[in-house]
């Protein structure tokens, strides 16, 4: 159900998505339960109905390294905001993007993303979050 949603708004959003087209079901709930408990994190909804994974950076590819566990409300709001590290706070951004380190630690070692990873660092169409000095 969540994967299926992530590839239809990644279809609409950007035809040059490739990342979650190479996951399953099994990730996204690895994802869901371990990395973001379940939970919307700014609310802490838990109605799996309710929630949502969407780009944590709109104008960036969504992989589980670029992404929030939102309501559906809540990520209506998250894509408009231009600026998130004002938007939500230095506290709360760090909180996000050691939730994305721990995400590229685990898929980076399943092998489609591994290849995924390669082939785009070889093309030198990789943007990746800096992750300098976020501690986990």
């Amino acid at each position: 159900y969540m994967l299926a949603r992530i590839q239809h708004d990644e279809q609409e959003y950007s035809p040059y998505s490739r990342m979650c087209f190479l996951l399953t079901d099994r990730d996204i709930q690895y994802m869901f339960e371990t990395i973001w408990n379940s939970q919307s994190i700014l609310s802490s909804n838990e109605d799996i109905y309710q929630l949502h994974f969407v780009r944590w950076k709109k104008d960036e590819e969504w992989t589980p390294w670029n992404t929030i566990l939102l309501t559906l409300d809540e990520a209506e709001s998250h894509l408009k905001l231009t600026n998130l590290e004002l938007s939500y706070g230095e506290q709360f951004t760090k909180k996000i993007k050691q939730k994305h380190v721990m995400a590229r630690n685990y898929f980076s070692r399943l092998p489609n993303v591994s290849n995924y990873l390669n082939k785009a660092e070889s093309k030198g169409d990789l943007r990746l979050p800096s992750l300098t000095g976020v501690k986990i």
